[in-house]
C-alpha cells in the first residue's frame, strides 16, 4: 500500500481495514473474532534483503512467532548450529551461498550427525511452473512465493507450527462512512493520527 502525505484519516482507516478486515467488520463479525489463532515457535528467517527481513519478521511476530534473522546462507548454518528452530524460511537467491546450497549443507549435516530433520520453507520470487518442485527436490519441505501476505504465511504456519488461541484486543466501532469520507484533518490532526498509531503499535 502507498499513502500520500498529508494523509486523510479516512484514507488511513481504509488502508488499515484492507490489511485487517476485522477492523472494518460489523459488530457481529467482530464478536466472532473475539479470539484469534497465533502460533508458538522459534523461526529463523534466512534472507539477504534487509527490507524483506523486516517485513517477514513483522508478519511472523504478528502471528505469534519468535524470530531470528540470518543475512546469508552461511550465517544461517551458524545459527542452526547454535539453536534448534521450529521452522526455517530460506530465501533461494542469495550471494555466496544461495538457499539451495544452504539446504543441501543442512541435510548433509543432519545425515552425518544423525540429527532430526529441520523443516525448511523456500522463499522465492520465482512463481513459475516447476519452481516448487525444484525447491522440494533440493531438500526443502515447503514453498512460499514472494510477495506473500498474512493469509499465505498463516497457511504455511498451520502446516508446521503448533497453534494457540489468544484473546483478541477489542476493535473500536468504525466511523460512519459519510463521516470518514467528508472528514479532512488539519495538518496537526494528521500528526496526531500518526502519533496515535505509533503509540498503539509500540504498546
Amino acid at each position: 500500500h502507498c499513502l500520500t502525505k498529508p494523509v486523510r484519516e479516512s484514507e488511513l482507516y481504509d488502508c488499515l481495514a484492507s490489511l485487517d478486515p476485522a477492523v472494518a467488520a460489523p459488530p457481529s463479525r467482530r464478536a466472532a473474532a473475539a479470539t484469534r489463532v497465533q502460533f508458538a515457535g522459534l523461526v529463523l528467517v534466512i534472507e539477504d534483503n534487509e527490507v524483506n527481513q523486516q517485513v517477514a519478521t513483522a508478519m511472523l511476530r504478528r502471528l505469534g512467532c519468535d524470530v531470528d534473522v540470518a543475512s546469508s546462507g552461511k550465517e544461517g548454518l551458524v545459527a542452526l548450529e547454535a539453536a534448534r528452530y521450529d521452522l526455517v524460511f530460506m530465501d533461494c537467491h542469495m550471494p555466496v551461498m544461495d538457499g539451495l546450497a544452504a539446504t543441501a549443507a543442512i541435510r548433509a549435516n543432519e545425515a552425518r550427525r544423525g540429527r532430526a530433520r529441520q523443516p525448511i520453507v523456500a522463499l522465492t520470487g520465482d512463481a513459475l511452473a516447476g519452481d516448487a518442485e525444484k525447491c522440494l527436490s533440493a531438500g526443502m519441505d515447503d514453498y512460499l512465493a514472494k510477495p506473500f501476505g498474512l493469509t499465505e504465511l498463516r497457511a504455511v504456519l498451520e502446516r508446521w507450527l503448533r497453534r494457540r488461541e489468544i484473546a483478541a484486543r477489542p476493535q473500536p466501532p468504525p466511523r460512519p462512512s459519510t463521516e470518514r469520507a467528508n472528514h479532512v484533518p488539519a495538518r496537526d490532526d494528521v500528526g496526531l493520527v500518526a502519533l496515535e498509531v505509533t503509540h498503539q503499535h509500540r504498546r
